[in-house]
């Protein structure tokens, strides 16, 4: 599996990996995922900061959390899909 993702890292690959991890709440490992998506880009949908805002108070990661949740607020308008 390592192998595999080293190929095919993309933000989608990332956002599909941590939403099936959080839909079944496996948080520790949505962390994990949402964590090298959030190292990927930043340019993301409020609720991927959300979930992984959560995930990490999962882990008791808040101050990260935290700082991601002040990351949206700071990030302005949202973009909506047309």
């Amino acid at each position: 599996m390592k192998e595999l993702l080293q190929k095919a890292k993309s933000v989608d690959l990332f956002q599909k990996l941590g939403d099936s991890s959080y839909s079944h709440f496996k948080l520790e490992k949505a962390a994990e995922w949402y964590d090298k998506l959030f190292a990927m880009t930043a340019d993301l949908e409020p609720v991927y900061y959300y979930r992984y805002a959560e995930s990490l108070r999962f882990i008791c990661e808040n101050e990260k959390a935290d700082a991601i949740l002040e990351k949206l607020k700071t990030k302005g308008t949202v973009k909506k899909k047309v």
